[in-house]
């Protein structure tokens, strides 16, 4: 599976948010439950203290820099305008090397660890 050993303790897959405008707590701020970047997360039930895990405020011009493996969402937005997190993402080669050899493989319970629509797609040219 994809665990921490495959990668040295290394988040494997990492993404950068930004918050293009000011995030108060009422503008739909994104949750992030920590410790679930874990392989036995992927197990855990969720706890409801994890509903208090918002990142707010955040003011415009913030880098949220977050192992993609970790639990995270939306929460409601009850501003009068969208709220845009716009994200880059860094893959690393040897992530796409784990994904093939782990691909159509069976977790303990039955369930695939990677699907074949989760698959990343190459954007940019490996020179």
């Amino acid at each position: 599976a994809l665990s921490d050993e495959k990668f040295g303790g290394r988040p494997p897959f990492i993404a950068v948010n930004f918050t293009v405008s000011d995030i108060p707590a009422h503008h739909g701020p994104m949750r992030i439950v920590p410790g679930t970047q874990h392989k036995a997360a992927h197990r855990a039930v969720e706890l409801p203290e994890a509903q208090q895990c918002a990142l707010a405020p955040l003011p415009s011009g913030c880098a949220i820099i977050r192992d993609v493996r970790t639990w995270h969402s939306g929460t409601p937005n009850l501003g009068p305008r969208t709220r845009f997190l716009p994200s880059c993402e860094y893959v690393p080669e040897s992530y796409l090397q784990v994904l093939e050899e782990e691909r159509g493989k069976e977790e303990e319970d039955g369930r695939q660890w990677v699907s074949y629509s989760d698959w990343p797609l190459p954007v940019m040219p490996a020179d």
